[in-house]
């Protein structure tokens, strides 16, 4: 059985300007806000700017992608397989999946890298995971 890992960068892109110098985007809050209830227009803006594809380097190398979309459902792909699908949701630091026919699992998101990366685990997971996002 495959584990389905979590990728999110609870972030928005910033956006294109012209000469301008971009602030560096403030994603803790984002991170740190308690989960809005599903449906509502703060879930759905949170949803929506989680939206992306993410690239996932495991401990051992094995890279894998997820994509997740603004409708709160996800894929996630090793190679040209589909490995796992369900649907997603933020909670304040973590990002908690439920794979399709079976139960929510959440996962630890760290600080972003100045190259745009973090680390993902599960509590009591040993090693994580490296992620980064790669469009959207």
């Amino acid at each position: 059985m495959k584990i389905v890992l979590p990728v999110a960068a609870l972030f928005a892109l910033a956006a294109c300007g012209g000469n301008e110098v971009e602030e560096p985007i403030d994603d803790t809050a984002t991170m740190n806000e308690p989960a809005a209830a599903p449906g509502t227009a703060s879930a759905d803006t949170a949803t929506a700017q989680m939206a992306g594809t993410y690239e996932m380097t495991g401990p051992d190398g094995t890279v894998m992608t997820q994509t997740l979309n603004p409708d709160g459902t996800y894929s996630q792909q090793e190679g040209m397989e589909v490995v796992g699908n369900g649907t997603y949701r933020a909670q304040g630091n973590q990002l908690c999946l439920t794979e399709t026919g079976s139960t929510e699992t959440c996962y630890n998101t760290g600080e972003i890298a100045s190259d745009g990366s973090f680390r993902m685990e599960a509590a009591g997971a040993d090693e994580g995971y490296t992620v980064r996002k790669i469009s959207g």
